[in-house]
């Protein structure tokens, strides 16, 4: 597959990436973070993501101030086409991963939480099972907090493992999790507060036997 933009920025911990072009998607977004607290979305996307703009999305805090007992939920304010199909139907408007397995939809809202309230960018290796004829079929998950009209959004990326594959409707709701990672972000993209509390995190989520932890 063909690279999202080439960038002239240094990115940490590289390794943690499956694939080149959520390690590039990651350093372009690095390198106006290092300039601005939030980059702006409508400068960032869809030009920078190209071909993969079928397989992103934009998340935002949902908190509806008419339930005095609601709490802020993620919610999908636009999914592409391409994450549209594999969940089987229209995400624009739902509670992002609402109708996950239960250990996923826990670890992952936790995480796209942190994105939205304190700027913390993660990456996830999803496992989507076997698909006949097609062999193992994985995401890469990566989300980036953005500014958008005075408010954050999460802009979150599902980078597939193949280059071409028959798109199963229901099968992103049944995806494992093989591992889980904040990301470094440049003291500039920190309010003061928060950069007394940084630090990068790796969370060990499955022992050898592939039980969960």
């Amino acid at each position: 597959m063909s690279s999202i933009i080439e960038f002239p920025v240094h990115v940490p911990d590289e390794n943690v990436f499956w694939y080149e072009e959520s390690k590039k998607l990651y350093g372009a977004w690095l390198g106006l973070a290092r300039r601005e607290e939030y980059p702006g979305l409508g400068a960032f996307a869809p030009g920078k993501l190209g071909r993969w703009l079928s397989w992103c999305g934009v998340v935002e805090l949902d908190d509806d101030p008419q339930d005095l007992f609601s709490q802020e939920k993620p919610r999908w304010r636009l999914a592409g086409s391409s994450i549209c199909k594999l969940a089987g139907r229209e995400l624009d408007g739902e509670e992002m991963f609402g109708n996950w397995e239960r250990f996923e939809r826990s670890m992952l809202r936790r995480m796209i939480l942190r994105t939205l309230r304190e700027g913390h960018p993660f990456v996830a290796r999803l496992d989507l099972g076997m698909l006949p004829g097609e062999g193992s079929f994985g995401l890469e998950m990566l989300a980036l907090p953005f500014a958008d009209g005075g408010r954050t959004v999460a802009l979150v990326f599902f980078r597939p493992s193949m280059d071409t594959v028959t798109l199963v409707p229901g099968l992103l709701e049944r995806a494992r999790m093989i591992s889980l990672r904040t990301l470094d972000r440049p003291e500039q993209a920190l309010r003061p507060v928060e950069r007394q509390r940084e630090s990068a995190q790796v969370l060990p989520l499955f022992v050898a036997n592939g039980g969960r932890s």
